[in-house]
């Protein structure tokens, strides 16, 4: 079989691995951020994808949601937790922070930005989706800021709120300092290898 095997659970092992080796050197070399959202684009949007349920959207071609139920039904029951106390967020780090931009011009200084001087740190209000939600959507249409300089302090993921004609009417932004960003890649990528460990006792019994 020529398809890689696969893209739900060995893909994002391998994208930790390559985290977890090239961490150090990132750090000493001042390319830290780099190697997060690289791994992020990846390790985090490619199982978003395959996985999503059909009430989220239309279902990934591949036909992983099938073929990987298991890992698909974990993932929903996750979407619809709260994100702080989630196996993705199980404390309330200090450097979370969302809510909604507004329109501003131009978007390409986010010192400006006047909703980032009052932001909110993320509640028990937000579901993992919510924030998942942002997360992908600024990873995948590079919707990505940062805040500091020349040291970065945060990073700054935008979502495009749409309205029925399809125009952009507001961003959702979530915040986060890269290190606290790491660490939940860190346990997003422990969730689908829990995934993954749950379906393979479940063939085996």
């Amino acid at each position: 079989m020529s398809e890689y095997a696969n893209f739900v659970s060995d893909f994002p092992s391998r994208c930790r691995d390559v985290l977890e080796q090239a961490e150090n050197k990132a750090i000493l070399t001042g390319r830290e951020v780099t190697l997060a959202i690289a791994i992020a684009s990846c390790g985090l949007v490619i199982p978003m994808e395959r996985l999503k349920s059909r009430k989220r959207g239309a279902p990934h071609p591949s036909g992983d949601l099938d073929r990987y139920k298991s890992q698909a039904d974990s993932l929903d029951t996750l979407m619809s937790e709260k994100f702080v106390g989630s196996a993705l967020q199980k404390a309330n780090l200090h450097s979370w922070h969302g809510g909604t931009l507004g329109i501003v011009s131009p978007l390409n200084d986010p010192d400006q930005w006047r909703a980032l001087t009052n932001k909110k740190r993320l509640d028990g209000d937000k579901s993992v989706s919510d924030v998942m939600g942002v997360l992908r959507n600024a990873l995948a249409h590079g919707n990505i800021f940062t805040l500091g300089s020349p040291e970065i302090r945060d990073l700054v993921f935008l979502s495009e709120v749409r309205d029925s004609k399809k125009k952009v009417v507001d961003y959702n932004f979530v915040t986060t300092s890269p290190s606290d960003f790491t660490m939940f890649l860190r346990a997003w990528f422990d969730f689908i290898d829990t995934c993954n460990i749950e379906q393979i006792s479940q063939n085996a019994a």
